[in-house]
């Protein structure tokens, strides 16, 4: 059988100290990074921690990353997968690879500030019940936040996932968080195993949800240090790589695959019912022309039809996470409970 990876360039980039701290893997996960993952790495590599290692993981890049990773970083350690297994795969691959306390994963089109590792650490040190830990997200461009913590909508639209976006430049401190974000993000490695990682069925989008609320349930927690701070460059790669459709698909299908591993029958049903009217809002953009919208109904549709046909998979996860999470059937903390009120739930909002 064919290895699904092959790593190459096992040079000694790992600094170490002398204050004994905590080992690190940053694993950039990386697709058709061009520039970007090469200015990515640059930045990475003037962080200011001692005992860290850079890694890049190549979803089988179409373009020149690998080789030009090669060729201007040389003693950098890149494993080259034969398929691409999207971001969840990835990260999981990262976790059973390497041994050390603390992974990174990191999108291939960040960049980072000097002391952001050290920022982060410092935070999983201060709270071992702390599994994931976030830093801000700014925009690469204007320096502006994207991220610096999360909510979750529920039921109606709800769908949706709403990422605080902020303007205001002197966030400080620790925060908690439904989740962290998916394109920078620090796991304590042994608790991440003993939940079970990413689910790899995911590929893409929703991932981190799905494992931050997992964290939750089973008794950890999620923070955000907003003293660490990276900057993201827009999402370059999956725009250039993911139609509209296949985002919707993606987004849907695993939305409705999180809703149904976690929650009691009946928030279950009426998450499904706000999904029913995402897709009503949805078909109403399309029949007034919207050619995005259409294309998004294609993959709103896409998305129920593989629910119906892996109704036994998702059966069989959802008994799993039952007996396996403590707080199973609840809702995470920071969940925003949209206008339309079917009947309290906040008695079900984990704390």
């Amino acid at each position: 059988m064919r290895s699904l990876y092959n790593i190459s360039s096992m040079g000694s980039n790992t600094m170490i100290s002398n204050d004994n701290s905590p080992s690190v893997t940053v694993v950039v996960i990386n697709y058709n990074g061009g520039q970007h993952v090469l200015k990515c790495i640059q930045s990475l590599l003037q962080t200011d921690y001692g005992n860290y290692k850079v890694v890049v993981l190549d979803n089988a890049s179409r373009d020149y990353s690998t080789e030009n990773i090669r060729k201007k970083f040389p003693n950098i350690e890149l494993v080259n997968l034969n398929t691409n297994v999207g971001y969840a795969g990835g990260a999981n691959l990262a976790i059973s690879l390497f041994q050390d306390d603390y992974i990174v994963i990191l999108n291939n089109d960040i960049y980072v500030d000097s002391n952001w590792l050290h920022e982060l650490i410092k935070t999983a040190e201060s709270n071992p019940k702390a599994i994931m830990i976030g830093p801000r997200v700014l925009h690469s461009s204007d320096r502006t936040t994207s991220f610096a913590g999360a909510y979750i909508t529920y039921p109606i639209i709800g769908s949706g996932i709403i990422g605080i976006n902020e303007k205001h430049p002197n966030y400080r401190g620790i925060v908690k968080s439904s989740y962290a974000a998916g394109a920078a993000l620090l796991l304590r490695r042994n608790e991440a195993l003993s939940i079970g990682n990413f689910d790899s069925d995911y590929f893409l989008y929703w991932e981190e949800i799905d494992f931050a609320w997992r964290a939750w349930i089973c008794g950890y927690q999620v923070l955000m240090n907003l003293d660490a701070c990276v900057y993201h460059d827009g999402g370059k790669s999956t725009t250039k790589t993911l139609t509209s459709r296949r985002m919707s698909y993606l987004s849907h299908r695993n939305r409705i695959a999180t809703y149904n591993k976690y929650l009691s029958n009946q928030l279950l049903l009426i998450g499904l019912l706000g999904e029913i009217v995402n897709g009503s809002l949805i078909l109403m953009r399309s029949l007034f022309g919207s050619i995005d919208a259409h294309n998004m109904l294609q993959g709103y549709f896409q998305a129920i039809l593989w629910v119906f046909k892996n109704l036994k998979l998702l059966y069989s996860k959802r008994l799993h996470m039952e007996r396996r999470c403590k707080y199973w059937g609840q809702l995470p903390p920071n969940t925003r409970i949209t206008k339309v009120h079917l009947f309290d739930v906040s008695r079900y909002i984990h704390e």
